[in-house]
Order: C-alpha cells, then structure tokens, then sequence
C-alpha cells in the first residue's frame, strides 16, 4: 500500500530468476548443488585414494548403514490404483508394476502435496 516499505531477499529475486530458465539448466543445477552437499558431508579421508574392487563393493560408512530388509510380492495395477494403495497404507511410496505399460515404477507423495512417477529405463 502507500506510503509501505517493501523489503525482498536478493534470494528470492535469483529464485524467480531460476524459474525461468529451462528444465536442463535447472537440472544441472540440481546436480551441482548435490555435488556440493555431499563434498561438504564426506570428509576427504573417507574417500577411498585407489579404486580396489574390495574397497569399491564395500558399502561406505557416510552413506549409512541398511538396517533393514523387506520383502514383499510387487502387483500389477494402474498408477491411480498404485496411489489409492499408497495412500491406503499410509506410504510416502509404493513400488508396482505399471499395467499400462508393463514396467516397474514408484509412485511417491511430492512435498507440495502432488504425486511423482518414476520409471526406470533399462
């Protein structure tokens, strides 16, 4: 209104920024933030000097230890039956078979409330 200051992060003007530019360039931006995290999470002793087989299929203390395994049988169902069972179970995920297109997938609940579908290519 008049005669109000307004005050904007220089933040939120590079995030309005960044909105604009395209998926690949958000992507590789994605990336390298990541990159980042986990070069300032791991410190550089952990990093294995020489790529020995034994070292390289031992499973890496900075990236936590698998405290559980689960089994369970996989169904084949349609993405929208594969989100009303997650939602049933009360899952943030849930693995499937995609009868449309024969394929493993995960349906997963995004933090803003929508859904995400992964399917792997191989």
């Amino acid at each position: 209104g008049a005669g109000r200051t307004h005050f904007i992060r220089i933040g939120m003007l590079a995030d309005k920024r960044r909105g604009r530019r395209n998926g690949k360039t958000r992507f590789f931006e994605q990336i390298a933030r990541f990159r980042d995290r986990m070069n300032s999470k791991v410190p550089k002793k952990a990093l294995p000097l020489k790529a020995d087989v034994e070292e390289a299929a031992a499973p890496r203390e900075y990236y936590g230890n698998i405290v559980k395994e689960k089994h369970f049988d996989i169904s084949i169902v349609t993405v929208d039956e594969a989100i009303a069972e997650m939602e049933l179970l009360d899952h943030d995920f849930y693995v499937f078979v995609n009868a449309e297109n024969n394929r493993v997938s995960v349906v997963y609940k995004r933090r803003d409330g929508d859904y995400g579908l992964i399917t792997p290519e191989y």
